[in-house]
């Protein structure tokens, strides 16, 4: 996404109002836990400071599709982002555009939890030769790891298992 310049460079704008609608290519997501991103919306303005830098002031908003961390199901993490008074140096007297995609994308991946789950209640969680107690089960003598606990008894008496 190029923003054009130049006017507010020549002192032509105070500021260049920001207000897209954008989406990434799917090879984007590569090496990343987002499996897909629906169309992000952009708002926001660039200005310029005393230094002739340019401040970028905008609030991305968006929903990506991530792995839930208990079912492993893809779920909708909505997200919003402000992101305030990021300085750009201008390098390049002649730069007439600025691009800020990389800008973006680096919140959005900044944005990405590391565990998140929609599930609520009591989930039932088991599987082939294992399961999941809970406190009730462990108080209860339920617990799987009395067996062990006997076994160890038994291999202090010279036994072995």
């Amino acid at each position: 996404m190029k923003i054009e310049i130049i006017s507010l460079l020549n002192y032509n704008q105070d500021s260049i109002i920001i207000k897209e609608l954008i989406s990434f290519e799917p090879n984007a997501f590569l090496n990343t836990d987002i499996k897909s991103l629906n169309e992000i919306n952009i708002e926001g303005y660039l200005t310029k400071d005393y230094k002739n830098n340019l401040i970028l002031n905008i609030k991305i908003k968006g929903e990506m599709i991530i792995l839930d961390s208990v079912t492993n199901e893809d779920i909708i993490y909505p997200f919003t982002i402000n992101v305030v008074d990021e300085t750009i140096e201008i390098n390049n007297n002649n730069q007439n555009s600025l691009e800020i995609m990389p800008i973006l994308w680096e919140n959005i991946i900044l944005e990405v939890p590391s565990r998140y789950t929609k599930s609520c209640g009591t989930i039932n969680l088991q599987g082939n030769g294992w399961r999941l107690i809970n406190e009730e089960d462990l108080n209860k003598g339920k617990n799987p790891f009395n067996i062990l606990k006997e076994m160890e008894g038994d291999d202090k008496n010279g036994s072995t298992f």
